[in-house]
């Protein structure tokens, strides 16, 4: 007799280095530190559809010092002002071909607004108005990356005039409204140390991200290196080497994640910026080497930090996202799942945010489609997009040498262990050693009965209360468990288990 839990996750390692606990395939089921069930992971919700329906390319949200907030979504060629539901304002038009990002001024009570694509010059959304930014140059600014730090403004990946992809330019101090490209740091003329300036990147390759790491300016060059600010003020700052050599490709796979920095290789490793400083550039600090058959041809994504419900995503492309769960990275076990839907969107997307719900005070993260919608991961709804079922599978690695297995009987014997959520049927496909048979079981989980009210552990009702554990019907989230028989012989036998279902469900265990 064996038990099959569920702690760990996808792992396309060598079958010598696949523990019991997680799969060699799988998709749409969550993770958690010690949870050992098996659960599908939430639907997402449409929360509104810009009016032009063009796609989402981009999302800036400004909370001012009094919290009071506001969220622009670009659409195509449209910026508009967006409730969080279907009330969409428009503040203005950019280029279509623009991603717009923003980071937020807090003494001005106002965005900056960069262009990953810098088709659009650096913008300005105070709550109320979308306007240029003033830069005091004279010319066009465009920026890639913006970075509030030391109370000025930088802008990385510039140009202003000409395409100077390696360049960064510092605002004045607390003057977000005034920059230089004409002076360097250190330069002898400047006296306050209050001065705007710019900088180059060391190794002179293009700037491709940027981000805040223990109160460090951190930004990495294409297939170059990541390089750290140092110094106080115009007159001492300087640029120094932090990882020679990380080669980071993509424009927004550079994330800070609370206690490290994550970013994507060539070949699609993603990489831990904590790690390769503790240890130095070995196996351990590839993040994905669990999943190394998944990332391998990868060469962009779109980073973004949960930080509420400690995960990190990664818009990789077509029913390919790709998410880590922080709380697995010292488990043992591989920290990784893939989300895949049925739904059109696909998760496809030219942005994607972590932020507060518009109107509201939990954060979430956002996406949106080609066709002007916007999603929330983590929803609430019946399904994706409210109708569509999630497919759940996990395929495990190969049992053999069960004890009590004898692969010449013909009938092998288990239960499974769930909770009572909702009616589903349980898919198992057993594929056998030898025989290079598959035989399959499905075995219907139940839910409660209809009309079952009753409060259960766990649940809102509570000893003491008007209601409480095991009054009334108590069949709900009951520990159940039904047996299954699947017909087949070898040597051994991988198992599959699939779930196709807009309702929750949780397994506890298999046992053959």
């Amino acid at each position: 007799m064996a038990t099959l839990t569920f702690e760990g996750g996808l792992n396309e390692q060598d079958v010598t280095l696949v523990k019991d606990q997680e799969c060699v395939g799988g998709y749409n089921f969550e993770l958690g530190f010690k949870d050992t069930h098996l659960r599908p992971r939430k639907p997402f919700d449409n929360l509104g559809t810009a009016t032009n329906a063009s796609a989402i390319n981009g999302f800036i949200q400004l909370i001012k010092n009094d919290d009071t907030e506001t969220t622009l979504v670009q659409s195509g060629d449209t910026v508009y002002e967006w409730n969080g539901t279907s009330t969409f304002t428009s503040r203005g038009t950019v280029n279509s071909a623009s991603r717009l990002r923003g980071t937020t001024w807090t003494l001005g009570g106002y965005s900056v607004i960069t262009d990953t694509a810098k088709s659009t010059v650096v913008k300005k959304w105070d709550g109320t108005t979308f306007s240029t930014l003033t830069t005091g140059l004279g010319a066009d600014l465009y920026a890639k990356y913006g970075v509030v730090h030391l109370n000025r403004v930088w802008l990385f990946n510039v140009t202003s005039g000409t395409s100077t992809p390696h360049l960064l330019v510092a605002s004045a101090f607390e003057n977000p409204q005034s920059y230089n490209t004409s002076l360097r740091a250190k330069d002898s003329s400047f006296t306050t140390g209050n001065e705007a300036f710019y900088m180059v990147s060391p190794d002179l390759r293009p700037i491709n991200g940027v981000e805040l790491f223990y109160g460090n300016l951190i930004f990495s060059t294409d297939g170059g290196s990541l390089w750290k600010l140092t110094g106080t003020d115009s007159k001492d700052f300087a640029l120094v080497p932090f990882y020679p050599g990380s080669a980071a490709v993509g424009t927004e796979t550079v994330k800070s994640i609370g206690d490290d920095v994550v970013y994507m290789k060539k070949d699609g490793a993603i990489e831990s910026l904590r790690s390769t400083e503790t240890a130095g550039d070995v196996k351990t600090d590839d993040l994905s080497r669990f999943i190394r058959d998944t990332t391998l041809d990868l060469t962009s994504c779109i980073t973004v930090y949960d930080q509420t419900r400690q995960k990190v995503y990664f818009f990789a492309g077509s029913n390919n996202l790709l998410v880590l769960f922080k709380d697995m990275l010292n488990s043992g076990l591989s920290p990784w799942s893939v989300y895949k839907t049925d739904h059109t969107s696909s998760f496809s997307t030219n942005s994607a945010i972590y932020m507060r719900k518009p109107g509201g005070s939990n954060y979430f993260v956002y996406f949106g489609d080609s066709v002007g919608n916007i999603y929330k991961l983590d929803g609430t709804g019946t399904g994706d997009n409210g109708n569509t079922d999630i497919v759940t599978n996990r395929r495990t690695k190969f049992f053999e040498d069960l004890e009590g297995f004898d692969p010449q009987l013909q009938r092998l014997k288990g239960r499974v262990y769930y909770r009572r959520v909702s009616d589903v049927d349980l898919l198992m496909d057993f594929e056998w050693g030898d025989d290079y048979a598959i035989n399959r079981c499905t075995v219907p989980l139940d839910g409660p009965p209809t009309g079952d009210s009753g409060g259960y552990f766990g649940g809102s009702s509570y000893f003491g209360g008007v209601f409480y554990f095991n009054s009334g019907f108590f069949y709900a989230d009951r520990v159940s468990t039904k047996g299954f028989s699947p017909v087949g012989r070898g040597v051994g036998f991988h198992m599959e288990l699939s779930v196709t279902t807009s309702q929750s469900f949780d397994i506890m265990s298999v046992k053959v």
